[in-house]
């Protein structure tokens, strides 16, 4: 090599060095965000030390499959209307949640936090503190059972929950699937339900569940297809669902300030 081309090689190098960081792009910052904060945190009281690692993975990954992390806590409120049965409203961010029965003339408004809340039934407040006490148990089973019907892809790393990789399977219709399954501590229920849930390997959807009312069932009471998942804000929510009535879903910004506190 000549010297001048040697000079010119190293004259570019010092320059290369030298000059300033090239501007990032509005893309490459809103990738750099997402990498560093949408990182999908358990819940306190998640069974991470007995979790499969797998099956945590997994759970991530369906977190990541329906909008991210950071997309699910940003949203305030959600209200979803099980046809001919109830609505369910939840304000998310202080976790509250009112349920609606019209055709009982029921409501209940319960403080997730601490298992307070207030109930009528049959269009009259419940007064008596032991009466109060087993209708907000009745408002719990509720909500339990209707928001891991339609919310569980969100759920999968709550309180008490504990997850197991089962392995490669195929759903009813043939899907090729992770599979995973789903268990509650004790302390949340005397007698706790169970999940198992197929992963779609494509697209990291949650496509079928099995749920059985306990762990002593050795066969499911219900198995629910998961399909039609449509966006809702910056998140997906399925919109059918085999065993589950449709759903009138909202996400939303604001609902009246009265709506977890009054009857």
């Amino acid at each position: 090599m000549k010297s001048n081309q040697i000079f010119f090689l190293l004259f570019g190098a010092i320059l290369l060095a030298c000059s300033p960081p090239q501007p990032k792009t509005e893309e490459t910052k809103n990738n750099e965000q997402t990498a560093i904060t949408d990182i999908n945190e358990p819940a306190i009281g998640f069974n991470i030390e007995e979790s499969d690692p797998t099956a945590i993975f997994l759970a991530d990954k369906v977190m990541t499959a329906m909008g991210g992390r950071k997309a699910w806590d940003d949203i305030a409120y959600i209200r979803w209307e099980i046809p001919n049965q109830r609505t369910l409203s939840w304000d998310k961010k202080n976790n509250k949640v009112r349920i609606d029965t019209p055709a009982q003339n029921d409501i209940y408004l319960l403080n997730l936090n601490d298992g307070s809340g207030k109930v009528k039934k049959n269009g009259k407040v419940i007064e008596s503190s032991d009466s109060l006490a087993k209708y907000l148990s009745k408002g719990h089973e509720i909500w339990f059972k209707d928001s891991y019907d339609l919310l569980m892809p969100y759920m999968l790393k709550e309180n008490g929950v504990t997850l197991y990789y089962l392995g490669e399977d195929t759903t009813a219709n043939g899907r090729d699937s992770q599979k995973l399954q789903l268990t509650f501590d004790k302390q949340l229920s005397s007698s706790p339900p169970m999940y198992e849930i197929w992963i779609d390997a494509e697209d990291g959807r949650i496509t079928q569940t099995d749920y059985y009312p306990s762990e002593v069932y050795t066969e499911p009471t219900t198995t629910n297809t998961w399909s039609n998942y449509k966006k809702h804000g910056n998140i997906l929510l399925p919109e059918s669902q085999s065993n589950t009535p449709t759903q009138e879903i909202e996400v939303l910004t604001s609902l009246p300030k009265n709506t977890f506190y009054e009857f």
